[in-house]
């Protein structure tokens, strides 16, 4: 009996001990929506996984098979774009030259692609075929880098040649131009009556019609003033079309020099990196 008494006892105590204790009001606030909050996340979380879809490790040698394909692609487009823009060949012809030389540095995208992709390997097993075709593939990049590389002086040479025969050309026109001029002011000068003055005046219309001339010293000055006007505006054309031809000439020569610059370091980077195609240590054998 006394043990029961002991332990009615002992239960009275904790009740009162547990009433005692003061509640309060602000952290059972606090608590309850931290607790809403989590069981949102929670929630969340579970509505996500329960809508995506998890992708087996078996699709990744499909992706990188895609990838490699898609570069072989891309290489196999740049050997025909390449042929088309060399042959036929005109060597010698600075023109030709520097424009295919502007049009390899516009089309060295497309092989750097397709050389990253084809490259582009995770750890596994690999064809020994291919192997031995991608060590192509690299030293083949090397030698394409160069060949690139040895085209900056060569595009230099050209643009100084091009400009050179831009003056030469304008320099003619311009001659042939003032020639005609002069040759007609030779005439003028050479009219000494009224009948050569209208014969003279009748061939430069176009209807080959002799107009009156009541003033003919006011009309032969006339006419020596508009040659001189005239050789003056062709003076101006040309040093205009000289600056014009030389700032295209030069903005071309930038885009494409700096362009097989670029591309030649590229492909020579390429070559370094894929150092694992010519060195043994990075191969197993089973």
């Amino acid at each position: 009996m006394t043990d029961e008494h002991n332990q009615v006892d002992a239960q009275q105590q904790s009740s009162q001990t547990a009433s005692s204790q003061p509640v309060n009001p602000l952290e059972d606030k606090e608590r309850s929506p931290a607790s809403s909050k989590g069981r949102r996340r929670t929630r969340r979380k579970r509505k996500r996984l329960n809508s995506s879809m998890y992708l087996l490790e078996t699709v990744e040698p499909q992706t990188n098979l895609l990838v490699c394909w898609l570069g072989y692609g891309l290489l196999a487009s740049a050997l025909v774009d390449y042929t088309h823009l060399i042959i036929p060949p005109h060597f010698t012809d600075p023109v030709w030259e520097f424009q295919t030389i502007g049009a390899l540095a516009d089309h060295a995208a497309i092989p750097l692609l397709g050389l990253m992709f084809v490259f582009y390997r995770h750890q596994g097993n690999i064809v020994r075929r291919e192997k031995q075709f991608l060590w192509l593939l690299s030293w083949l990049s090397l030698l394409v880098g160069v060949l690139y590389l040895l085209m900056l002086p060569l595009g230099l040479a050209d643009t100084w040649r091009i400009y050179h025969a831009n003056n030469t050309q304008i320099a003619a026109q311009l001659t042939k131009q003032s020639q005609q001029l002069q040759q007609i002011k030779g005439k003028l000068n050479q009219v000494t009556t009224d009948e050569q003055l209208e014969q003279l005046v009748a061939s430069f219309t176009s209807q080959n019609r002799s107009p009156q001339i009541k003033n003919p010293q006011a009309l032969k000055d006339q006419f020596l003033t508009q040659i001189s006007q005239a050789q003056h505006d062709l003076d101006i054309q040309a040093d205009n079309e000289r600056k014009n031809r030389f700032q295209t000439l030069i903005k071309n020569s930038l885009k494409s020099n700096l362009g097989v610059l670029i591309a030649g370091c590229l492909f020579i980077l390429i070559w370094h990196l894929t150092s694992w195609t010519r060195n043994k240590k990075y191969w197993l054998k089973k």
